[in-house]
């Protein structure tokens, strides 16, 4: 019975004959188990729970709180007892999945420090971090100090000022991370730093085959920036000391979504970075807003600049006999002249397509 689906279970119990009543206490009690590990799989906390929680937290872990894969943090109050939150997250040994929204986390002694230890955390491999405000250090130390994350999503994170260095114990001990989003309406630029450390203390995952980007970028900072892969960025005038990037030996295909109107350069040595991968073959871009694009780069003459990075790329892979297409997507029906935005990159033999339709791509011309 233990490994029956649910619905299955349901149907045994309504149809159960008389003579077998002796099985229903067991029927009903296997399926209670099922029930309470479907209802209590997610579990959120709000600022209003911590009052209790701070008062007396339970130390039994079995039954129920077994059962928790899932809990989020929502609006904790920015002053906790010492080792409170510590307290409730080893109060949930089957944790996979960990969020905090609009929060300030707590210091490193709070977290970093339990988690470096082995207190709790091990069996973490998706963080969330959401609306979510602290030191850099204290941030940092968190999101490295969890051994087995596989996914890190952090949506509108805001880095304080100040803090010490962050504490980072040994990699060796972590596996790869799978996928690194970072997204918000305004990224602050330390939040590179986070970038550039991660590709040293994060081992990076080199057999991935596709990978996506989410691109906007303004004359300050980067907005927008997802990566698959775990691939690091830079901004203009950040430190040029290079960075580590892992070969891509499988990567095929890429998919570049521009929020905004503009490719900085920064972007375009990233890019170049990645697309070094050998099997590379199919790079889309994808303007959410396209009619803005041609006006601002012809006149600007920045356009060239990713018209000339195409065609070394294809030149390059021309050389090494395998073909380099750029797909555009999300670009004005109306607008003839598609061959003279990429003059470079057609003379040196790239093959250059739209995307009609969520089901393939059409050549530029037919």
């Amino acid at each position: 019975m233990d490994f029956l689906a649910q619905e299955l279970i349901d149907k045994i119990i309504d149809h159960i004959p008389g003579e077998h009543m002796r099985s229903c206490s067991l029927v009903a009690k296997r399926w209670r188990r099922r029930s309470q590990q479907r209802l209590f799989s997610i579990v959120l906390f709000a600022f209003y729970d911590f009052a209790r929680w701070e008062i007396n937290i339970p130390q039994d872990t079995d039954g129920i709180p077994s059962y928790v894969h899932h809990v989020r943090f929502n609006h904790l109050p920015p002053r906790l007892e010492p080792g409170t939150l510590s307290r409730v997250l080893k109060f949930f040994p089957s944790l996979v999945s960990l969020e905090f929204d609009q929060t300030k986390l707590p210091p490193p002694a709070e977290l970093a420090v339990p988690l470096s230890l082995g207190e709790f955390g091990n069996g973490i491999t998706r963080l969330i971090l959401i609306r979510v405000y602290g030191p850099f250090d204290v941030i940092t130390s968190f999101v490295f100090s969890l051994p087995n994350l596989k996914e890190l999503v952090m949506t509108d994170v805001e880095f304080e000022p100040g803090g010490s260095p962050p504490i980072v114990p040994d990699a060796s001990r972590r596996g790869p991370l799978e996928l690194f989003m970072v997204q918000g309406q305004r990224i602050p630029c330390n939040a590179l730093a986070l970038w550039k450390l991660a590709s040293r203390r994060l081992l990076l995952n080199p057999s991935v085959e596709r990978m996506e980007l989410l691109i906007g970028a303004s004359s300050e900072t980067i907005e927008l920036l997802t990566l698959r892969g775990m691939s690091p960025a830079r901004q203009a005038g950040d430190d040029p000391s290079p960075v580590y990037l892992p070969p891509f030996p499988s990567l095929t295909s890429i998919r570049v979504e521009v929020v905004g109107s503009s490719l900085a350069d920064p972007f375009l040595g990233l890019l170049s970075s990645i697309c070094s991968a050998p099997e590379l073959s199919s790079v889309t871009f994808s303007f959410n807003r396209p009619w803005a694009i041609p006006s601002e780069y012809v006149s600007s003459g920045g356009w060239n600049a990713v018209d000339n990075w195409l065609a070394r790329m294809a030149a390059a892979r021309a050389r090494a006999g395998v073909g380099l297409k750029v797909v555009l997507a999300r670009w004005p029906e109306a607008n003839p002249s598609w061959e003279r935005y990429f003059p470079c990159f057609r003379e040196a033999g790239g093959e250059l397509s739209r995307e009609a339709h969520e089901y393939g791509y059409r050549p530029i011309g037919q």
